[in-house]
């Protein structure tokens, strides 16, 4: 997988949210570390430059203060340090949202980036289950609430002990 995304300069500018990068506050690479990313993430989303710019230097000290777990920057608390950073901005967006609202909606929308495509393989799955040799002049409306049905419904074995269940319940009233 890490092949598919070796040309991918956003995904890889999403990187300015790593707690562990960042340079101390006395080091002269701190005014402009991880400049050339957010802005392009803001060119990329369309949102200000010069605004994202503004609210990504104020959150580079937020981040240098940010209390981060001992576990997590070694990597055994479950999360990374990045998705812990992004978790806690959206969390506690409430406090962030006026001053920092450009950078909250880009940890925002790096929270829902899918890095697979397993979404995309399970319903190309489903529609070959569902829409069979037998059942292609299915309607758009009847083929959507069964592919809904195939991809989220019960699982089998659960569908079939209902089933059962119904079927004993109807004979033990007969």
């Amino acid at each position: 997988m890490g092949m598919r995304f070796v040309e991918a300069p956003v995904l890889k500018a999403f990187g300015v949210f790593d707690p562990t990068t960042i340079p101390s506050k006395s080091e002269a690479s701190f005014a402009n570390y991880d400049n050339e990313d957010t802005t392009l993430l803001a060119q990329h989303f369309n949102m200000d430059q010069e605004e994202t710019l503004v609210e990504w230097r104020n959150f580079k000290y937020n981040r240098l203060a940010m209390d981060i777990p001992e576990e997590v920057l070694k990597g055994k608390g479950g999360l990374s340090p990045i998705h812990y950073v992004l978790k806690k901005l959206v969390r506690e967006q409430c406090s962030y949202i006026i001053t920092l609202n450009n950078i909250v909606e880009l940890a925002q929308i790096c929270l829902t980036q899918l890095l697979s495509n397993a979404v995309a393989e399970r319903g190309c799955s489903a529609v070959k289950r569902v829409k069979t040799r037998l059942r292609n002049s299915l309607k758009n409306n009847m083929l959507a609430s069964l592919l809904h049905i195939s991809i989220n419904g019960p699982e089998k074995i659960i569908f079939y002990s209902i089933k059962i269940n119904i079927c004993l319940q109807k004979t033990s009233i007969l």
